[in-house]
């Protein structure tokens, strides 16, 4: 149990303050019960206890930041972290105070590279011969992102074929696609295991600026329309995940949520995407998906073990 500091006003923000002194008590007694060499935390309110409990137990604690500004946590847990993993070099300036610094990179699920398009078009019904959009908003979708994209479906559907994750709860909402173009139109609200063989086939993807999503996108190398949230619904965090894909892949577009239209993004989609003389591109995975070893090394070079670091940067051996 542990308490939550909403951004905006709230009682809750009140009595969840003092719940957090007993989820630190919770979490005092679970880490002195087993004492694991190392706690490793990826921010998140839930995150605040565990760390301060270890910091009383003198456990090393490493601490990895996904987006390019810190969160709340993540600002008051680095106080207590021994390491920093950092996804991005332009967040280092968010930690100048902390000595140990370390760009590792983003993580990703290692599945999410193993796609097979095979797979891919025989659960959509699509074909290689048409260019594909997937289209998702997170776990629980993104209503405005849906809402532009059903006033635009059946423009697109005359000239791309949509994959569309909706979020849980959301599919009975979206509009009717024109029965002649059905089969340019599928759509799903929630995917697991399916995500990297719909990966394989896509070949654009419009998505929210979660940290996650982006790093899985640059690993596959797909181009990428990316909307992040506005800041009046989070702390900005995604606008500057965006800018930052943006600017270090020039063949992304960055679309503002308040900028979002089904016109903007009609026009964003055939700059990116020309349907006319389209060819399939290969997919090939870069050296972003290292990541995860990445942040292993520095794990084990708490457990003991070799890992080698120079300039705040984690070397490859």
């Amino acid at each position: 149990m542990t308490g939550k500091f909403r951004r905006y006003f709230s009682l809750k923000n009140l009595t969840d303050f003092f719940k957090i002194p007993f989820g630190i008590y919770q979490a005092y007694k679970i880490l002195k019960k087993f004492r694991p060499n190392v706690v490793f935390s990826k921010g998140g309110f839930v995150s605040i206890p565990v760390v301060y409990a270890a910091h009383f137990l003198k456990i090393p604690i490493v601490l990895h930041e996904s987006d390019v500004s810190p969160g709340l946590a993540n600002r008051l847990a680095a106080k207590k972290a021994g390491i920093l993993c950092l996804a991005h070099f332009e967040s280092q300036k968010y930690f100048s105070s902390h000595l140990r610094k370390i760009v590792t990179g983003n993580p990703i699920r290692e599945f999410i590279t193993k796609g097979n398009a095979e797979k891919g078009y025989k659960l959509t019904g699509f074909s290689p011969e048409y260019p594909t959009i997937l289209i998702m908003g997170g776990s629980s979708g993104a209503q405005h992102i849906n809402d532009e994209v059903a006033l635009a479906l059946n423009g697109l559907a005359q000239h791309y074929q949509i994959l569309h994750i909706c979020g849980r709860g959301k599919r009975e909402k979206a509009v009717p696609i024109n029965e002649n173009l059905r089969n340019r139109y599928n759509v799903f609200e929630y995917v697991d295991r399916e995500l990297p063989d719909f990966y394989m086939i896509a070949d654009l993807i419009i998505t929210r600026a979660g940290a996650n999503s982006l790093a899985e996108i640059e690993a596959l190398n797909i181009p990428a329309i990316i909307i992040p949230i506005g800041k009046a619904a989070s702390r900005g965090d995604q606008i500057m995940n965006a800018f930052l894909y943006q600017e270090k892949h020039p063949e992304t577009k960055v679309i503002e949520d308040d900028l979002l239209s089904y016109k903007s993004l009609i026009k964003t989609i055939e700059q990116i995407l020309p349907y006319k003389n389209f060819i399939k591109k290969s997919r090939e995975t870069s050296q972003s998906a290292n990541s995860t070893d990445n942040i292993l090394k520095v794990l084990e070079n708490f457990l003991g073990e070799s890992c080698d670091i120079k300039n705040n940067v984690v070397e490859r051996s």
